[in-house]
């Protein structure tokens, strides 16, 4: 992902390399959603992005970050921890997994 937009402001992902600088920009923020800053990450006041050049500027350095970063591996989805748990019971194993906000736990 290089940029998404939250609520009313454009989130990009800048990198480490280019953090300060994009945060000395006008219209910039620090990207804080969970109370921990993300670092490699700004938020951009609507009127940061408002005309098409500053919008494109702002993609363009999210999709050359992300273009930059090394293929990621596939992760797993909570479907596919759920069809690992069916398999499992079928199986007659135990499992004791916590995949994101779910939690299962099959006894034989």
């Amino acid at each position: 992902m290089a940029c998404g937009v939250h609520k009313n402001d454009m989130i990009v992902w800048v990198g480490p390399q280019n953090y300060d600088h994009a945060l000395s920009r006008p219209h910039t923020h620090v990207f804080n959603m969970t109370g921990h800053p993300m670092a490699g990450w700004v938020m951009v006041a609507p009127q940061g992005c408002a005309s098409g050049a500053q919008l494109n500027a702002w993609v363009d350095q999210g999709v050359a970050f992300a273009s930059s970063l090394p293929p990621g591996r596939n992760k797993k989805t909570s479907r596919d921890a759920g069809h690992r748990v069916r398999l499992a019971l079928a199986a007659g194993r135990v499992v004791d997994r916590k995949p994101p906000r779910l939690y299962y736990r099959i006894l034989p």
